[in-house]
């Protein structure tokens, strides 16, 4: 069992060195990192702040190289890289349609949905979409997104405080977080799959 002298050396750690690290994890997997890191918020060893504005970002920064790398792509190596990804051209095409026609609904659509984000913001770029209008949108998206998981997170690890400090079971706040974090995980990569299933 990691005692509360452990538990608290490991946050301070990554209180003193791991924003870099909490920005570089939110770029590879956002939604869980956030959740994460906000309930460590909670506990006091990172600003709630700080973390939103990373989440915002650790969204928006790969939306941005997707949409450039799309940009400077011909159309060859851009249907070799989006095939490997498993779409078929079929699917790039309608996404291409899609984008021209409506791009806030099909950039929000494919937000929602794995694997469509990686395409659908390098298809942006390919098809020229206007950038002020994509940034735009995506940052929107990528504020109200950062706030529902920062925001559940962030209260998800008050109450849980408070209940083990009234219990005086703080030395299991580590193994509680990583477990919760777990859960958050496949919950979300569920979620992610029923979804993926009905837009099919």
């Amino acid at each position: 069992m990691i005692d509360q002298t452990s538990f608290s050396a490991i946050l301070t750690l990554l209180q003193d060195h791991g924003y870099a690290i909490i920005l570089l994890l939110m770029i590879i997997d956002g939604p869980i990192v956030a959740y994460a890191a906000a309930f460590a918020a909670a506990l006091g060893f990172f600003n709630i702040y700080v973390i939103l504005i990373l989440s915002v970002l650790g969204n928006l920064i790969p939306d941005i190289i997707l949409y450039s790398i799309g940009r400077s792509m011909r159309t060859k190596n851009i249907t070799k890289v989006l095939n490997f990804l498993g779409l078929t051209n079929k699917k790039i095409e309608i996404i291409e349609g899609k984008l021209k026609r409506n791009l806030k609904k099909t950039l929000i659509f494919s937000k929602l949905v794995p694997p469509l984000p990686v395409p659908a913001m390098m298809l942006s770029g390919f098809v020229k979409v206007n950038f002020k209008r994509f940034f735009l949108i995506t940052t929107i998206f990528n504020i109200f997104a950062s706030i529902i998981f920062v925001a559940s997170g962030y209260y998800s690890g008050f109450a849980t405080n408070n209940t083990l400090e009234y219990f005086k079971l703080q030395e299991i706040l580590l193994p509680l977080l990583i477990i919760l974090v777990v859960i958050i995980y496949f919950f979300i990569k569920w979620l992610y799959k029923k979804m993926a299933k009905y837009f099919n």
